[in-house]
């Protein structure tokens, strides 16, 4: 099983898919060890859809990193408020370009559209 969302607008999946997974799967109902979100939700994702040098970090691959409080991840969205960010993410680096720090957007746009041929 993989994890993605398709980012629609009204869905709380949009701002709360990976934080949602970790909390049902990992920390409430124990599925999942933390190291198969962590592989759900990066490797076998790109794997899954043929994304070249991503899901991995190795030398030559893009750096999409999130460092998050595992204690604190919550996500916070719902069908009444679908666009709440979720709690605990402390710095997302996208392309190797840091985008969130200490838990804050710092306005760096490094993300690029991934087309498939």
């Amino acid at each position: 099983m993989v994890t993605s969302s398709d980012g629609t607008n009204g869905h709380p999946r949009k701002y709360a898919s990976f934080p949602k997974k970790y909390r049902q799967y990992v920390k409430d109902d124990e599925l999942l060890s933390l190291s198969q979100f962590i592989k759900q939700s990066s490797y076998a994702t790109a794997k899954a859809l043929k994304l070249p040098k991503r899901g991995l970090l190795k030398v030559g691959n893009f750096a999409d990193i999130i460092a998050f409080n595992a204690d604190k991840l919550k996500d916070n969205a719902n069908f009444s408020n679908w666009n709440a960010l979720s709690t605990g993410i402390e710095t997302v680096i996208v392309n190797g370009v840091v985008t969130i720090e200490h838990g804050k957007y710092n306005k760096a746009l490094a993300g690029k559209v991934i087309t498939k041929y």
